[in-house]
């Protein structure tokens, strides 16, 4: 009786809550749940934050996710080219051995349209222009190891859009296009479905003013004229060339510089093969074939501006 009305049993006071712990559990170490929780706390108390990558690490990530962005936006968006030669003077300078002008070239203008005559645009020069272009000339290929390396990293570089491509690209101006005909003589110059071209973009220097003759407005140049710079055509040369109907889904194009530029007029004339008969096919440019249209001069500074494409069809 005294055991009994003296309070609870021993194992009453084994079950019974305890003020501290507030359980009324015989605390015999955590079940399989609580220890699991106390596992994650324990590692997050010792990991505390993230931790940090190596400085490595995120200089890679960087560079790797600059030359994506880079490579999308040259390929889809815009890209720049330097300008290799005269046959675009005034508008655009370049020269073997010189600064030439750097291009933006918009890759996105000719999603939604087509050429136009007055364009400035960059194209990839057909197979049967290769032979006599001057702009296409390549150094001779290094075969050592040096040179294999090299051409490694150019080819990595020409990847990611960081050097030129490997490929020959031109820069000219449209003229016409496919449907249209394309025709010049010395009484009504350049003419386009017989109407002439109004082509402010010219130099005003014209044949017998330019002791180099390396500008000219006139077109109307003989067919097995010599480009350069140092050669002045004697007035028989202006002579009559077309009328020549250009194929659809291509592109008549000429440099501004009339009398220094290897364009449709040539390439019409000579081409393996040909024996002096013209062929249309081999003068055009494929439509396919072009990259973009010149938007602006980027580089140097101090021929910052837009190129423009006038309407040239009066």
């Amino acid at each position: 009786m005294t055991e009994a009305s003296s309070g609870a049993s021993e194992e009453d006071r084994r079950l019974a809550p305890d003020p501290e712990n507030g359980s009324g559990a015989e605390e015999k170490g955590p079940l399989k749940g609580e220890r699991s929780s106390s596992k994650k706390d324990v590692r997050r108390k010792k990991g505390g934050k993230k931790a940090e990558r190596p400085f490595w690490q995120e200089t890679i990530i960087l560079v790797v996710l600059v030359l994506a962005i880079n490579f999308v936006v040259q390929t889809f968006v815009a890209r720049p080219f330097v300008i290799p030669s005269e046959s675009m003077e005034p508008t655009l300078h370049g020269c073997f051995g010189c600064t030439g002008d750097r291009v933006l070239v918009d890759r996105m203008v000719y999603r939604f349209e087509d050429p136009r005559p007055g364009d400035v645009v960059v194209f990839v020069s057909p197979q049967s222009w290769v032979h006599n272009s001057r702009d296409l000339r390549r150094p001779k290929r290094d075969e050592s190891t040096l040179g294999s390396v090299v051409d490694g990293l150019k080819w990595l570089g020409r990847l990611v859009r960081l050097l030129p491509p490997d490929e020959n690209y031109i820069v000219k101006r449209v003229i016409a296009t496919g449907g249209q005909t394309v025709a010049c003589d010395p009484e009504h110059g350049l003419t386009v479905d017989g109407r002439p071209l109004d082509e402010p973009y010219l130099d005003n220097d014209v044949l017998g003013q330019n002791p180099k003759g390396d500008r000219a407005k006139n077109p109307c140049l003989s067919p097995d004229y010599f480009p350069g710079p140092e050669y002045n055509p004697a007035e028989d040369e202006f002579r009559s060339f077309g009328p020549f109907k250009v194929p659809p889904g291509r592109l008549w194009v000429m440099g501004d510089n009339r009398i220094n530029s290897t364009d449709s007029r040539s390439h019409t004339y000579h081409f393996p093969g040909s024996g002096g008969s013209p062929n249309i096919e081999m003068g055009t440019v494929p439509v396919g074939n072009v990259v973009g249209k010149v938007r602006v001069i980027i580089y140097p500074a101090s021929r910052w501006g837009v190129v423009h494409a006038p309407e040239i069809l009066r």
